[in-house]
């Protein structure tokens, strides 16, 4: 059995109209890329990857990630070619990383910035933790490299390298 999310994670509930309002922004991202013929990255070449779950999935938290911290989400559908709106963080300068895995490691890839931060966000619709915040830098060790199923390296910071939220909508 899987064990949750670490001790002092806060939880977020989706009301039916965020998860929906999320779920929209995912779709749009997914088609976007779709039609563009941009390469949708398995970076960890999981074979139960989902990139339509991942995209509807990773919307919703970041609307949780933006409730939490009492921050007007946009509903953005920027990619790495909108390069002045992409650099601005998915919510109030940070980068919003979702697992379904309650106990899963935020993922650091080769090319995010070791300047930028990053959040993780476990769950599933409707029910997520908002597990806590690292600068790349920080998570960019030897010790969490790894390359799963023969994929490119990334780092796998685990939860308990994390920084927790103290209170509501505090860093």
């Amino acid at each position: 059995m899987e064990k949750g999310p670490r001790a002092g994670s806060i939880f977020a509930y989706a009301k039916k109209w965020e998860a929906m309002a999320g779920a929209f922004t995912g779709v749009q991202r997914y088609l976007y890329n779709l039609y563009a013929k941009s390469k949708k990255r398995n970076w960890v070449r999981n074979p139960n990857w989902d990139g339509w779950k991942n995209d509807i999935e990773g919307s919703i938290a970041e609307m949780m990630f933006a409730k939490f911290r009492r921050q007007y989400w946009d509903f953005n559908v920027y990619t790495k070619r909108d390069r002045r709106l992409f650099k601005a963080g998915d919510v109030g300068g940070f980068e919003v990383r979702w697992t379904e895995r309650l106990n899963g490691s935020l993922i650091l890839r080769t090319d995010d910035s070791p300047g930028s931060y990053f959040v993780l966000v476990v769950g599933e619709c409707p029910n997520y933790w908002i597990v806590g915040w690292i600068k790349a830098v920080d998570g960019m060790k030897d010790e969490y490299l790894d390359a799963p199923h023969d994929g490119p390296e990334s780092w796998f910071v685990p939860q308990s390298a994390l920084t927790l939220f103290k209170t509501k909508g505090e860093q």
